[in-house]
């Protein structure tokens, strides 16, 4: 066995990536739209809607959110119960374990931050007379006012999702708002297990919740060919689902899909299926996404669907959901994820009309023409390290270790890293001052001193969400043996 080799940063590697698009288009934001609501750079018509419908409620508000911390949009809800006669009601999210949501897969890295602001502001509406309860595996977002007017949403009602997220609203005709409104009322009533919020008077960081059992039936959901809305809740209905199939199998030329994530797709055989069937009929299938080299789950969905032949677009900010082809459309809230939403919890979608269809359409045309990321399977590693310096750069993500270290020291019971360093992505983590390396599927601690890394023991993988990460960036690598 060689003592040491000398990696360069040319070679190419195996496994695949989201790199630096270098055909798109210059962006543009997407505004003078009639019927459709965003959130880009330059464009906040779908928060300033928001506050519009806020306003304009005469008689009730009913309001679904992941989370609530969005200062404008919590400063509207709060002065509308304090200065009117208004009934306000609330559904959002608890976990099983209540508190804990920040490894939760649903969050995007900025909403994680959110977290804190939630609760307190939850608690403060309370306070003024709103009507909150909070349900497991709810990821739902929408408003419905006055019993007559419906709104859905990608956006958690937050800052990073209302001023930086690439997200997306639409206005639901009245019938399906009718059974929207009916919805939230179902849940509210029979599925929202937290019933009280209150903060510890001598400790903030506190959260007392009473919390009950009740269970929603099929026969209160509605039933899908009433309206244009889907949605799943739990195992009792999964229409969205189905619909995303049914859009699928009925495209004659195109489908446009856009997600946040895309993990376990091994889950959803059926729209595996579907996906086949398509693109067997010679269907372009194109998918944007989030560009997210960071989660090994996402980049493993995102390799299953390119290698059926979809061809897949990202960004930094991606957060809007849908599939369109050239007939129908469906916005929703639930990702591309084989856990959670679309067999399971609660999530909601509404098919558009036509005129909404070619708006959300020429929106996920001109995502991917301006995508900063393109799927490849083939490329250097200086080719991934460009794009992660944009990516960090774009992210004011401080990356302590850069190109700083030259060399990677490896025990000889731990030979088989070389073979992972020099064909992989690895990672450099951090937790409580502990260093880390994670490369392919596995985990070592480490110490780092000068431009050295030394390998020490290997440690079982699977709490990595938890730490730090940074992405091991190197010019020439030395790789030694102890």
């Amino acid at each position: 066995m060689n003592k040491e080799m000398i990696l360069s940063s040319d070679v190419i590697i195996k496994g695949s990536s989201f790199l630096k698009n270098e055909m798109a288009y210059e962006y543009q934001p997407m505004k003078n739209t009639s019927s459709l609501y965003l959130i880009q750079k330059d464009n906040l018509s779908l928060k300033k809607e928001l506050l519009k419908i806020i306003e304009s409620a005469e008689d009730v508000i009913k309001i679904c959110s992941f989370l609530i911390t969005d200062q404008e949009l919590f400063e509207a809800i709060l002065n509308k119960a304090k200065n009117s006669t208004c009934s306000i009601f609330i559904l959002t999210h608890l976990s099983e374990d209540r508190l804990n949501l920040r490894d939760l897969d649903e969050l995007t890295e900025e909403d994680k931050k959110e977290i804190d602001p939630h609760f307190n502001n939850i608690c403060e509406l309370h306070r003024n007379g709103v009507f909150i309860r909070a349900a497991r595996n709810l990821h739902a977002k929408f408003v419905t006012i006055d019993r007559n007017k419906g709104f859905i949403t990608s956006a958690n009602l937050t800052s990073p999702s209302l001023l930086f997220n690439t997200e997306s609203g639409f206005y639901l005709d009245r019938i399906a708002t009718e059974k929207l409104d009916h919805l939230f009322d179902v849940i509210y009533q029979k599925g929202a297990n937290y019933i009280e919020f209150k903060i510890a008077s001598n400790n903030s960081d506190i959260v007392y919740v009473t919390e009950i059992e009740d269970k929603v039936k099929n026969n209160y959901l509605p039933k899908p060919d009433e309206s244009a809305l889907r949605f799943t809740y739990n195992d009792l209905d999964n229409s969205l689902l189905k619909e995303i199939i049914n859009i699928l199998d009925s495209a004659k030329e195109y489908v446009y899909i856009s997600t946040y994530s895309i993990v376990q797709l091994e889950k959803l055989p059926d729209f595996i299926q579907a996906i086949e069937r398509c693109l067997l009929r010679q269907v372009s299938i194109n998918v944007f996404c989030r560009g997210m080299n960071y989660r090994s789950d996402h980049l493993l969905g995102s390799k299953l669907l390119n290698d059926y032949g979809c061809r897949l677009y990202g960004d930094f900010y991606n957060h809007s959901k849908g599939i369109i082809n050239e007939k129908k459309g469906m916005i929703f809230t639930a990702n591309l994820d084989g856990k959670h939403g679309l067999t399971s919890g609660f999530e909601i979608g509404y098919i558009l009309d036509e005129q909404q269809r070619k708006e959300f359409e020429t929106l996920h045309i001109r995502l991917i023409n301006q995508a900063f990321y393109i799927f490849k399977k083939s490329f250097s590693f200086s080719e991934l390290f460009k794009s992660y310096d944009m990516y960090e750069k774009e992210k004011n993500i401080n990356n302590p270790f850069g190109y700083k270290i030259k060399e990677i020291i490896i025990p000889q019971k731990h030979s088989s890293l070389k073979e992972l360093i020099i064909s992989n992505i690895a990672f450099i983590k951090i937790k409580d001052n502990q260093c880390f390396i994670s490369c392919g599927n596995k985990l070592y601690s480490c110490t780092i001193q000068d431009s050295r890394c030394y390998i020490e023991q290997e440690k079982k993988p699977g709490q990595e969400s938890k730490y730090q990460s940074y992405i091991f960036k190197f010019n020439q690598l030395k790789i030694s043996y102890l």
